[in-house]
């Protein structure tokens, strides 16, 4: 979208506004300044406008957003600038907030900063404010008092989520506003494209992306639903000369896939990957397997994870491996990590290297899930203390996961494979133990 298109747009009195906001807060918060010329030898870097809007959890246009930025590409590197990154949240962080609130009966609110750079002095202000950085996730951030975390949030560029008492929201918003203007969402329903639903009475709080799913249906024009996400031994490898290749928007279609199937649905993560390793030179039998995805999150849209207070904040992470895949003999790792029971972090992922045996695919398997569960671990403890185990050096190869388990800091159980909820991120499942593992994992009624 262009300034002449928006002019043109049915929604251009919403970004007009917008846009004199956005320039506004820039002269307010000194962004920039105005100069009577570059210096000797530089060009000033010019500008553009992005146009976007925020929808609520129906899918439903709730406000518009205009932001100026620089045209960065025409910046010299080690000359113009240095640092040009900007940390974002691991989705198991924001699963682990949630789930932690709820488990505690925390307050859950949700603010909005209208300049988006308040992330490069985020960390800064909130120290100020008597805040600690998680060292796992730069985007975690806590506040302690008398050794009892108080607040907790989590920010993900201009958005922010923040656990804590009334008194003390209200204390640390009226200080983020000296310098930033921030605004009070209230309680979190939406955050990050995920819906968010509590009841407080009964202690349930579930994360579900139902409006998401609805726009990648009728974007991609999704006719049928289908009961499953793949089909067991269906055929996804390599194009074959004897086939043609066509228009499908493959890339498009998984993109948009992989956000759910990293956030909300660990259900569709195994058939997701499959079909995202052919994106590149899709068949025909790749876009049907794509379309049976998108027609299984249609059938099954409003499906989500809930977290259920009572259940504790035990951590455990199941892990499983898919021996010598038919085409280039690496295996499938799938690991799930679980807080309470129910599930914060997930994957299926092909392993880096050709395993000589199950029981080697097994072994680096466990070693992957191990290092996530670590990392789960370092921020469940930064946010809930009470769950803190020993810290130890952490070797990054394979074989630490013996030291670890010789040293206490992990347990090793086995579980029969019909128990073992990581086989759905490994193999395309029966219906029957596709709907039995998303159970256990999501927490979903029978």
């Amino acid at each position: 979208m262009t300034v002449a298109g928006v002019a043109k747009s049915v929604y251009s009195e919403g970004w007009e506004r917008a846009m004199s906001e956005e320039f506004e807060g820039h002269l307010g918060t000194g962004t920039f300044s105005f100069v009577d010329g570059a210096p000797e030898g530089r060009r000033p870097v010019s500008s553009r406008w992005c146009f976007s809007w925020k929808t609520n959890k129906e899918g439903k246009v709730e406000n518009f957003k205009a932001r100026l930025v620089a045209r960065g590409f025409s910046q010299i590197p080690n000359v113009d600038y240095f640092h040009s990154s900007s940390p974002g949240p691991s989705s198991a962080s924001i699963k682990l907030m949630l789930a932690v609130a709820d488990e505690k009966g925390i307050n859950l609110n949700h603010w909005d900063v209208k300049q988006a750079q308040w992330g490069y002095h985020a960390a800064d202000t909130l120290v100020e404010n008597g805040f600690e950085q998680c060292k796992a996730d730069p985007c975690v951030f806590r506040k302690m008092v008398d050794e009892v975390v108080v607040m907790i949030i989590v920010i993900y560029v201009d958005d922010i989520l923040v656990a804590g008492s009334d008194e003390d929201c209200e204390e640390l918003l009226a200080s983020l506003n000296k310098k930033f203007p921030t605004k009070n969402l209230g309680e979190c329903q939406w955050f990050d494209g995920c819906a968010i639903e509590r009841d407080v009475e009964a202690g349930t709080l579930r994360i579900s992306q139902t409006a998401y799913i609805d726009s990648m249906v009728e974007r991609f024009d999704v006719q049928s639903t289908s009961r499953i996400p793949a089909t067991p031994g269906a055929d996804l490898g390599p194009q074959r000369e004897d086939e043609e290749g066509g228009e499908w928007p493959v890339r498009e279609a998984i993109g948009s896939m992989m956000w759910v199937s990293t956030f909300s649905r660990p259900d569709v993560s195994f058939a997701v990957r499959a079909v995202a390793r052919h994106a590149h030179a899709p068949a025909k039998r790749h876009w049907d397997a794509i379309q049976k995805i998108l027609g299984y999150l249609k059938g099954t849209r409003d499906l989500g994870i809930t977290y259920q207070r009572g259940s504790g904040l035990g951590l455990a992470v199941y892990v499983d491996a898919s021996y010598a895949d038919t085409e280039d003999r690496r295996s499938v790792s799938g690991l799930a990590t679980t807080v309470g029971g129910t599930v914060v972090s997930h994957g299926s992922k092909t392993q880096s290297i050709v395993s000589l045996s199950s029981t080697e695919a097994e072994y680096i398997a466990a070693g992957e899930g191990v290092k996530e569960s670590l990392f789960v671990r370092a921020v469940l403890s930064f946010v809930a203390p009470e769950t803190r185990g020993r810290t130890k050096h952490i070797d990054v190869r394979f074989h630490f996961i013996r030291g670890l388990f010789r040293s206490g800091d992990i347990t090793v159980k086995f579980n029969p494979t019909t128990e073992q909820h990581a086989d759905l991120l490994t193999n395309a499942l029966s219906r029957a133990s596709l709907q039995y593992h998303r159970r256990k994992l999501m927490d979903l009624p029978e």
